[in-house]
């Protein structure tokens, strides 16, 4: 179990949260799960809802905004920011396009959406009182995020322009996996960009999460019997068991036990 306390560093990704057309349905959904419970929703914020482990924050859901078009329900990334509004210049001085232009949460933080080039959807999360996941790498919690690219090479580009990453092979069999280091941090790896392989050329780019689970093959019947599916796996690679699923929404994540030790 890994606790965290304060802001994460600019870069991190620090939250994810998800749109969804029935709120109670997911909440339903995730608590079965991941054991997660829910936060009373305050109108100022919309419905926006945090979910906990032990109390502590690990992710949100929340309903459209009213007047809003529901878009297909998909997992947001959220990475670290000191400053938004020198980062939302940077996104679009590299050729980033913003979706939702930098705003304040009230005291909770500060918060703006972009595409990147590829137009791969991400958040930008510069804190307050709230400041992201407050527990991550156990059961039910936040594990990895990591982007999948049809253009490694660009996308580390842009990564690389906005945030400072530098990159390393990761040395994954069967795939391009490059692992992303802070500057101020060149030891740990905050998360990791992977070059889509044959069978995903269809697929988007996009950024993706992970969830933390202490025994993935007892998640398949689970995730079948509180109305999920099974994408892919269990399937083992070096850093442990994965499992590639949908939600209610047919929002895709996965869940993954680590290696023992």
């Amino acid at each position: 179990m890994t606790g965290h306390e304060g802001s994460w560093p600019a870069g991190t990704p620090c939250w994810v949260d998800i749109t969804v057309p029935d709120i109670e349905t997911s909440k339903r959904f995730y608590a079965a799960l991941l054991g997660w419970r829910f936060d009373e929703s305050a109108p100022e914020f919309g419905g926006y809802t945090n979910a906990r482990l032990g109390g502590r924050a690990v992710a949100a859901l929340s309903p459209p905004m009213p007047g809003e078009e529901a878009g297909a329900p998909a997992w947001t990334v959220y990475l670290a920011t000191d400053d938004l509004d020198a980062l939302d210049s940077a996104v679009t001085s590299a050729g980033g396009e913003q979706i939702l232009a930098p705003m304040q949460v009230g005291p909770m933080g500060s918060m703006a959406l972009y595409a990147d080039p590829e137009g791969a959807v991400f958040g930008a999360w510069q804190s307050g009182q709230h400041t992201g996941f407050e527990v991550t790498d156990e059961h039910g919690a936040v594990t990895w995020c990591d982007f999948m690219t049809s253009d490694l090479s660009a996308a580390e580009g842009f990564y690389g322009q906005v945030f400072g990453y530098t990159f390393a092979a990761a040395g994954m069999p069967g795939m391009e996996y490059e692992l992303a280091f802070l500057p101020d941090a060149p030891e740990e790896a905050p998360t990791g960009f992977a070059a889509k392989g044959p069978d995903e050329a269809d697929m988007p780019s996009m950024w993706s999460v992970c969830f933390h689970v202490d025994d993935v093959d007892a998640m398949v019947g689970r995730v079948q019997e509180v109305g999920g599916s099974i994408l892919m796996g269990p399937s083992d690679f070096p850093f442990g068991r994965l499992l590639i699923v949908t939600g209610p929404d047919s929002e895709t994540f996965s869940l993954l036990t680590p290696p023992q030790g």
